[in-house]
């Protein structure tokens, strides 16, 4: 080195007349005197001027990260330089990499934050023992599929129903085992349905299906009776032999109404219709029958 300034010779931690004549092997460690040499010689080759972050070492042992602008110049008896100006950025650089932290640590809590809120609504819409959607989701999803069927002109129907027997299992057997028969009865009830239908638990041993865009109301029948026998085969759970029915009530929009209150009201009482005529059965409302039994005199 030929000429130093006072900033880089206390920046190294060594006086001027130390610095003066000795080369980067002599005043700084190893890879760092290699890396310094490399670079001076990219831009004498070059004859490019050249700006680098490196690390620095000095006397004591300190680190320091600097940005280092390398560029070639001549005085007026045509010799050349390579002059080096440093600027000392170790503070720059710990405070960009505390900012990177935090913002790493905000996205990491952003990404929890946003899993605990899904895991909310998981938890406000749906049952928690089948992960079935529950009587507030049914709800809003029976509104949104009436709005989809006055829009298309769709048929939707809606099956209310409810276990046969569930009471004396869950009482002689406990509520454990209870539990593991509602699980394997939505199950079940799922592996009846297409990937559209939307099977719901309303709470205790009450389901609903809602069977959006079937093509007359009578396929809700052929729906109903395959629930039916799914269901009332036998469950074999912790070593009990298990059989419950279910009783099913189907209303349909728009024939039986337009409004979902009165679809629910209307299912549930064929539901009861169903119980009151011996279990493991279902039963339409009086009007969709009377439909049926119209379309299949006219195709007689």
């Amino acid at each position: 080195m030929t000429v130093v300034n006072d900033a880089f010779c206390q920046l190294i931690g060594r006086p001027a007349s130390t610095v003066l004549g000795k080369s980067d092997y002599d005043l700084f460690i190893s890879p760092e005197a290699e890396n310094f040499r490399q670079q001076d010689e990219n831009v004498l080759q070059t004859n490019l001027a050249q700006e680098t972050e490196e690390s620095l070492t000095d006397s004591e042992g300190d680190n320091y990260l600097l940005a280092t602008k390398r560029s070639i110049h001549k005085d007026g008896a045509g010799n050349v330089f390579l002059v080096g100006v440093i600027r000392d950025i170790t503070e720059r650089k710990k405070l960009e990499a505390k900012l990177r932290r935090t913002a790493e640590e905000l996205t990491r809590s952003n990404h929890e934050l946003k899993a605990s809120e899904k895991r909310l609504r998981h938890l406000a819409n749906h049952d928690p023992l089948t992960s079935l959607p529950n009587r507030k989701l049914f709800n809003e999803t029976l509104e949104q599929l009436l709005e989809w069927g006055e829009a298309e002109q769709q048929l939707v129907s809606l099956l209310f129903l409810d276990l046969d027997g569930f009471k004396p299992v869950n009482d002689t057997m406990g509520h454990d085992v209870g539990d593991i028969l509602l699980k394997a009865v939505a199950q079940r009830i799922k592996n009846c349905l297409r990937m559209s239908d939307v099977v719901s638990r309303l709470g205790g041993d009450e389901f609903t299906v809602l069977l959006p865009g079937i093509k007359k109301p009578s396929d809700s029948l052929i729906v109903a009776q395959k629930i039916l026998d799914t269901v009332s085969s036998p469950y074999k759970l912790n070593g009990h032999d298990i059989k419950v029915t279910v009783s099913i009530g189907i209303s349909v929009y728009p024939d039986d109404h337009t409004k979902a209150s009165e679809l629910v009201k209307l299912a549930d009482i064929a539901m009861y219709e169903a119980k009151r005529g011996g279990r493991n059965q279902y039963r339409m409302t009086q009007n969709l029958a009377n439909l049926i039994e119209q379309n299949l005199e006219k195709q007689a």
